[in-house]
């Protein structure tokens, strides 16, 4: 969960639909209620395609209207008014498939353009940085570069 400074919640976590994992986010007013500029039906709400859909651990990070998550071992993020960013990476999120059974359960920006992670998988800790595009810009970015 993240709070913005005019006092908007945003939270993020997974479900299952029929078909396949979801990623949920919502952003709430300073008064609590859904959001309406956010999210592509104006309800508050985005649902993105990127999890198995029972992710117990999940981080959030905000900066510079850009919302920035991880939900099990999915990596994704949003722009200010929900829809998925598509400099970052096809649909707004990417996958990382190693290590197996990775729970990312921390999200940090600690500078432009870069993200930390901090989470586990199995019996071990799983920390890396990664580098990423700008969040808006013509073409498409190359997808976010994990580095040791």
């Amino acid at each position: 969960m993240t709070v913005d400074p005019n006092g908007r919640a945003t939270v993020t976590g997974d479900a299952s639909t029929d078909t396949a994992g979801v990623i949920l986010t919502a952003r709430l007013t300073a008064t609590g209620a859904l959001d309406p500029s956010f999210g592509p039906g104006g309800d508050g709400r985005v649902a993105i395609p990127g999890t198995n859909g029972d992710a117990v651990t999940c981080g959030a990070a905000a900066s510079g209207g850009v919302f920035t998550l991880g939900v099990g071992s999915s990596f994704a993020q949003l722009l200010q008014d929900g829809t998925p960013n598509e400099n970052f990476a096809p649909g707004g999120v990417t996958n990382i498939g190693t290590p197996a059974d990775l729970g990312i359960n921390a999200v940090v920006l600690p500078r432009p353009h870069v993200a930390v992670l901090a989470g586990a998988a199995r019996t071990s800790l799983y920390v890396s940085r990664w580098l990423l595009p700008p969040s808006r810009g013509a073409g498409h970015a190359l997808p976010p570069k994990q580095t040791p």
